[in-house]
């Protein structure tokens, strides 16, 4: 877990070696799977019908199409996405705001399309 707080490259491959989690350690891996990526959401705050938050792009290429998303705690649901307009530059980092419909979002992650 410290690996994937720190953006140690190394934490995906660690993650890697647990192989397939019980299912009351899936939450907490998919959560550590998240933070382990080098595109990250923080300072997200909800208010008034939007959504924003802080993203940085900590890898070595621009972003491409990439997408903000919940963080489900099972499988089966189906996380709201709110898509990012451009593209995050390298070593770079913005703050956006979205609509949001519905109660605020839990945890987040950034997905970004190969």
């Amino acid at each position: 877990m410290m690996l994937a707080y720190l953006h140690d490259p190394r934490a995906e491959s660690a993650l890697d070696t647990i192989g397939t989690p019980l299912p009351e350690e899936a939450w907490t891996l998919r959560r550590i799977r998240a933070a382990a990526r080098p595109v990250i959401a923080c300072d997200v705050k909800s208010t008034e019908g939007q959504l924003t938050a802080c993203l940085f792009n900590a890898s070595t290429k621009p972003t491409g199409t990439a997408t903000l998303q919940e963080i489900q705690d099972t499988e089966s649901q189906s996380p709201r996405q709110w898509p990012l307009p451009h593209e995050l530059p390298v070593h770079d980092g913005m703050r956006l705001t979205w609509p949001l419909e519905g109660p605020p979002p839990g945890d987040l992650t950034v997905r970004v399309s190969p």
